[in-house]
């Protein structure tokens, strides 16, 4: 969700409308329909085959699934094209999806251009505030398998991935073993460091982080309301292995680049194991 519109002269205009968050663009660039907010793109889809993850970020995305291979119950905080729909439904044929986006002109264009489904039992649509959302489930029973927080506008992220209340509620939401994934920016204006501390505070430093650049690009967080520990990032190469082969998306890279951004962190979990498992031999000998 980061691309500029590198191929602005190229590509051919298909519509274009404006509301009180900006301006909302489709563009189609041969086979590939693009959604933009201005001039970012947010979401592209391969007409021939719409269950197919174009951008580079959503396949990102979906490295939550090393974890949680087979959600049931997805929350997918803005909509975009619907690119994550498509391929969530193709993938999961009996997922039950809930969709919130605060932008009806994005929701019109997702189903006139992206072929985002009306009446499919399988998909929930609420034209509401993201954050008013996250309260109102918190203060229900509500655990999804996953979440999905890919709230863009185009200036980039969105405010609410900024509020320490809404990211504690996404967390509370998620379930024992939800996985909730952040789509973020690491520019030097986004001041990432210091996001990425504030996440590791609400989830207890249960986060891993998936750099798709060295600067001005994607970084994926995934946050996990149980501890994930070293070994088992370690343990996800077969899995890795085998979602490459189920969906075409490069699992073993991003798993691989997952491995290498979290090593500290990784390390000081697997010593951490460690001791403790010396401990618990040393008091059976006792």
């Amino acid at each position: 969700m980061f691309d500029t519109a590198t191929d602005w002269q190229t590509e051919r205009l298909i519509y274009q409308t404006q509301d009180e968050f900006g301006d909302v663009l489709v563009k189609d660039l041969g086979l590939i329909r693009t959604l933009y907010f201005g001039d970012k793109k947010q979401s592209s889809v391969l007409l021939p085959n719409l269950n197919v993850l174009v951008l580079y970020y959503a396949q990102a995305m979906m490295t939550a699934l090393l974890f949680n291979p087979r959600p049931a119950k997805v929350l997918l905080i803005g909509l975009g094209g619907g690119s994550f729909v498509h391929f969530l439904l193709k993938a999961f044929p009996d997922v039950q999806i809930e969709i919130v986006e605060l932008r009806k002109s994005v929701i019109d264009v997702a189903h006139k251009y992206f072929a985002l489904p009306k009446n499919n039992p399988n998909i929930k649509l609420y034209h509401m505030d993201a954050k008013e959302f996250v309260v109102l489930k918190a203060n229900t029973s509500a655990a999804y398998d996953l979440l999905l927080i890919d709230a863009f506008d185009q200036w980039g992220p969105a405010d609410i991935l900024e509020n320490r209340e809404f990211l504690q509620q996404c967390r509370q939401i998620a379930g024992k073993k939800g996985v909730c994934c952040f789509n973020l920016w690491n520019r030097r204006e986004d001041f990432y460091a210091k996001s990425l501390k504030k996440f590791k505070q609400i989830f207890d430093d249960n986060v891993y982080q998936l750099r798709l650049g060295r600067i001005d690009s994607n970084v994926i967080l995934l946050g996990f309301a149980e501890k994930s520990t070293a070994q088992e990032l370690q343990r996800l190469v077969p899995a890795a292995e085998q979602l490459k082969n189920t969906f075409g998306i490069d699992f073993p890279r991003y798993h691989q680049l997952m491995l290498r951004q979290n090593t500290t962190q990784s390390l000081r979990d697997w010593l951490e194991f460690f001791v403790r498992r010396i401990r618990e031999t040393i008091s059976k000998q006792l």
